[in-house]
């Protein structure tokens, strides 16, 4: 496979010989990206990539891993320049004698994700592949091998508790549980906070497509959950009137059979897709397609309600196809939830395989590739080495996770949390207080010999 290419390269290398060749100079943040610079960022990825297969053959013994990993730490660039004592700390770590050579690839893995966040300056440098198709390759390793390299307490840094573990009924628990209760409860539900009686009098005429076909919408509806449509008749200071053309909203960008798709969600917060029968591809086209509609006329509500539509989609049958990818990338813009979405669900998937991955990766908008070596890189940081297997959204994200919000919700929200964190410390306080009663109880208490 094309994309394997150049992470199998340096493993004959790497396997021959330890410690391994370390380059020592790296690309700072801000720094032109030359060829000297990728070539450097490839023999970074291809030291750790080689690394892992001399680990994971086993052949070597812990002392000689520890010493490696610990050279790589030190001359991996990347995050050693945001963050130098951390680097030359989790160095000194690896090294020491109470250290296992598990817990060095897992101090490994950690660091590395500030090489991967880092590459994203370079990612628009030219037009040379090698570099992004070798980090990918190396991601796809790493995800694979993770369970082999598990490292418990490293691992425990990083989680947030779950109800199997021995935090359960920690203060520490009931206390994130309630913060992410009200976060559901607000946020995946803030279409219901005081929603107004909608007025139906009224109508708007919109003019959609090339063709201008026409839609009669209720105005009060369109424009209190689009700010676009909104702003537009604003700037008209006309009331609607189906005998005045001068009055009609025309919107060529969408194609008609979508809007009227966006027009089911926006009057029934439900999805109704023309494709409902049709190959998961032209689905998921469509399901792109009426987001794009939702998004671009800022619609929040509708906009949220087709995530829902997508999120489950994924969880359900699969991940987006590539064209549906680059279109999302093409057409959005870099802070889009959709974008969040879809790195997201390639980062969990292990689908960069096969001649539709080659013609991808020759395609796909460099967004893309920034987003995604950046998602891994938080991905490392803060799961360690957590097999990244399951259910995309099992990893405890709410599906507000990929929502626009409104200043109104995420107002309610913030008030809401607050509430609940003071009513959980005063809990913990009244616990607190009751303990020191029942020890002093028992030391007061008479014994058999009084």
């Amino acid at each position: 496979m094309a994309i394997k290419t150049f992470a199998f390269a340096f493993y004959a290398a790497t396997t021959l010989a330890i410690p391994l060749t370390i380059r020592q100079t790296g690309l700072t943040p801000g720094a032109a990206a030359t060829n000297d610079n990728i070539q450097g960022w490839q023999d970074d990825i291809a030291n750790v990539n080689g690394f892992l297969n001399v680990a994971a053959a086993g052949t070597e013994s812990a002392p000689q891993l520890e010493q490696t990993a610990a050279d790589l730490l030190l001359a991996l660039p990347g995050a050693a320049t945001d963050e130098p004592n951390r680097l030359m700390a989790l160095a000194g770590l690896v090294s020491s004698a109470d250290t296992t050579a598990m817990a060095a690839v897992s101090d490994l893995m950690t660091i590395f994700g500030g090489v991967l966040g880092n590459l994203t300056t370079i990612v628009n440098a030219g037009e040379d592949m090698t570099v992004i198709t070798g980090a990918v390759n190396l991601i796809n390793d790493l995800r694979e091998q993770s369970g082999r390299y598990r490292c418990n307490d490293k691992r425990a840094e990083y989680q947030e508790p779950t109800p199997n573990t021995e935090q359960a009924n920690s203060s520490r628990h009931i206390e994130w549980a309630m913060e992410r209760y009200v976060r559901e409860m607000v946020l995946v539900n803030a279409r219901g906070l005081m929603r107004p009686r909608t007025d139906f009098t009224e109508h708007v005429k919109l003019a959609i497509g090339s063709g201008e076909v026409g839609f009669s919408v209720h105005k009060d509806l369109i424009c209190r959950h689009s700010q676009v449509i909104a702003t537009k008749l604003t700037a008209a200071s006309a009331l609607f009137d189906s005998t005045d053309p001068e009055t009609i909203v025309k919107l060529p960008e969408f194609a008609p059979g979508t809007f009227a798709t966006y027009l089911v969600c926006l009057y029934h917060e439900t999805v109704d897709l023309q494709s409902q029968d049709s190959a998961d591809e032209e689905r998921w086209h469509e399901l792109v397609d009426v987001y794009i509609v939702a998004d671009t006329l800022q619609d929040v509500r509708s906009a949220n309600v087709i995530m829902d539509e997508c999120t489950r989609y994924i969880d359900h049958h699969s991940t987006v196809p590539w064209a549906a990818i680059i279109k999302v990338f093409d057409k959005t813009t870099q802070n889009c939830p959709l974008r969040r979405l879809i790195v997201d669900s390639r980062l969990h998937s292990n689908t960069w395989e096969g001649t539709e991955s080659d013609w991808a990766m020759a395609e796909m908008p460099k967004a893309f590739f920034a987003d995604f070596f950046a998602a891994y890189a938080r991905t490392l940081k803060y799961e360690a080495m957590n097999t990244l297997s399951g259910r995309m959204l099992g990893s405890g994200k709410p599906k507000s996770h990929y929502y626009r919000h409104s200043e109104a919700a995420l107002a309610k929200a913030k008030e809401m949390a607050k509430e609940a964190k003071e009513k959980a410390k005063k809990a913990r306080e009244v616990r607190a207080a009751k303990d020191d009663e029942d020890e002093s109880y028992d030391e007061e208490a008479p014994t058999e010999e009084d």
